[in-house]
């Protein structure tokens, strides 16, 4: 999957950069993401194609050569399987926590540039500029300095997150991440969007488990099949929680409604004899006792 990378502003004016298409200097630095903490990424032209210009008619065969031709980039072979290894990109990426998923000759490892090399070709393109000191500060996954800054941690977090939470969904799904089938190319991408609008990881992972389980044929053929249902248990995780109410409020409620529904009924008992003449009609002390006398002078309570 991909990871975060450190791009040094005066990549900009690196000739052998400033040498590339407007297409290859867009993709350069994406490719660094597709490459393990080594700097060996897998030969696969039509993947990286949908990894990093997934909505961009591209030719990333071309831009491979583009970049062989400038010598950024080599093809080595190891097992039958052709791996990609970016020139000099040991010297300017240092993650915390290397992760290293290609093994490949030691051979080749001075070119990936573990041991630190003067170059005096100018057409050498670097991860970072060719004029970069040898020193090289602290960037954000080296976990410490001062280039790190809050908002840089917190990215690194959400991007740790990220990938651990695609990496988990495809394999749930059967696939390989780091080769999964076209269906699933645009994976890490479509789930980094439900994060974007606030979606919590577990009640994505939480859904999707679920959905699986109901889902009778087997995996989908993409991972937006699931877009919908994550949204309705999104929807009912953010739902207000009902109030309860006590018994003694309720019952202590019912009575006062049958009181003032008792009180309202004298009332209109009351106006109705008055409107009829009847004599003696007064209210009592509390203002709700009724008494009615007759014409004939008999108390009737």
């Amino acid at each position: 999957m991909a990871r975060i990378r450190s791009v040094h502003p005066g990549l900009a004016s690196d000739e052998a950069y400033m040498s590339m298409s407007m297409t290859a200097k867009a993709a350069w630095p994406l490719l660094w993401t597709e490459c393990d903490d080594q700097g060996v990424f897998e030969w696969k032209p039509i993947v990286l194609k949908a990894r990093i210009f997934p909505a961009d008619n591209v030719d990333f065969s071309a831009l491979l050569d583009e970049w062989v031709g400038l010598d950024c980039i080599k093809m080595i072979e190891v097992d039958g399987k052709p791996y990609g290894l970016v020139r000099n990109f040991l010297k300017y990426q240092r993650p915390k926590n290397p992760s290293i998923r290609h093994a490949i000759p030691e051979s080749h490892m001075e070119y990936l540039g573990r041991k630190v090399q003067q170059s005096s070709d100018p057409a050498t393109v670097l991860p970072q500029p060719s004029g970069s000191p040898t020193e090289i500060p602290p960037q954000m996954e080296d976990g410490g300095g001062n280039s790190i800054d809050d908002d840089d941690s917190a990215r690194a977090r959400e991007a740790v997150l990220h990938l651990d939470l695609s990496d988990s969904l495809l394999k749930l799904l059967g696939q390989d991440p780091k080769n999964p089938e076209p269906g699933y190319y645009d994976a890490p991408r479509t789930i980094q969007g439900w994060l974007n609008k606030g979606w919590d990881a577990e009640t994505i992972a939480i859904s999707v488990r679920e959905q699986l389980a109901r889902k009778r044929d087997g995996p989908p053929g993409t991972i937006r099949y699931f877009e919908r249902g994550i949204a309705s248990a999104i929807a009912r995780h953010r739902a207000p929680l009902p109030v309860a109410k006590s018994p003694a409020f309720i019952e202590g409620s019912h009575a006062k409604k049958a009181q003032n529904t008792a009180i309202d009924g004298i009332r209109s008992l009351r106006e109705k004899l008055v409107g009829s003449g009847a004599s003696g009609l007064r209210d009592g002390p509390s203002g709700d006792d009724v008494r009615v006398l007759s014409e004939g002078g008999g108390q009737r309570s």
